[in-house]
């Protein structure tokens, strides 16, 4: 341990009783009881109140449960496999911090992975906010039904530029069919497709995206980035 983790220790052994009899290499890799139960507690409180280097030691405690769920999650297809150990990880500060110590004091980690997997878990985008449909372009009408804009020469026109509508569905028409040439399922291609018209057409930011479909700020961005690649190579 640095220096400056020897002075954290220090300062905890000093004001937390169920930390004073640890020592720095049962800190990092403690057995499973009591006397462990109430010592993680302890760092879940500290955490909470600010510190960080009680998060890290939490994290570093867990990790063979927290390595182990990300390989489980690296089978759920709506996140991207690079992605998986980011995704671990954030999950497991959100629930760490957001721990309620009065409800539930005992089995701390325990709790705090379950409640990780379970929070990853229901980021599956099953119950989330409606999908953009990869069906027909969401213009109500075919291109052929549509009534040329004034001056722009209609069907039977004499030239001049396209009206919006209609680059407006031939992009759309690109999109779906880059989105269609994703890997995965078609939920997780709708999914992608929505995260796209929101900051491409609607121009939302990647938080605002996230936080409404349930998923990290680097999913949407890692989606738009895979989609984006696709749409350059076959424009």
């Amino acid at each position: 341990m640095s220096p400056g983790g020897d002075r954290v220790l220090a300062e905890w052994r000093e004001g937390h009783t169920p930390i004073a009899d640890w020592k720095t290499a049962d800190l990092a890799n403690p057995v499973s009881g009591a006397r462990t139960d109430t010592m993680q507690a302890t760092l879940v409180s500290l955490a909470q109140d600010g510190s960080a280097e009680a998060g890290i030691t939490l994290l570093t405690q867990l990790r063979p449960g927290l390595c182990r769920l990300a390989r489980t999650a690296c089978g759920w297809e709506w996140i991207p496999n690079h992605d998986v150990s980011d995704e671990v990880q954030a999950t497991f500060f959100e629930v760490l911090y957001r721990h309620d110590l009065e409800r539930r004091p005992n089995r701390i980690a325990a709790n705090l992975l379950l409640d990780t997997r379970q929070k990853l878990w229901r980021r599956l985008p099953r119950s989330g906010p409606p999908t953009v449909s990869l069906g027909p372009a969401p213009f109500g009408r075919t291109i052929r039904d549509r009534p040329a804009a004034a001056g722009t020469g209609g069907a039977g026109g004499t030239g001049g530029t396209e009206p919006a509508w209609v680059a407006g569905i031939e992009l759309w028409q690109h999109l779906r069919e880059s989105v269609n040439g994703l890997p995965g399922s078609e939920a997780s291609k709708r999914l992608t497709a929505t995260m796209a018209y929101r900051a491409w057409i609607e121009d939302e930011s990647t938080s605002t995206i996230a936080a409404d479909l349930g998923v990290a700020p680097q999913t949407v961005a890692t989606r738009l980035y895979r989609l984006r690649r696709i749409l350059r190579a076959g424009w």
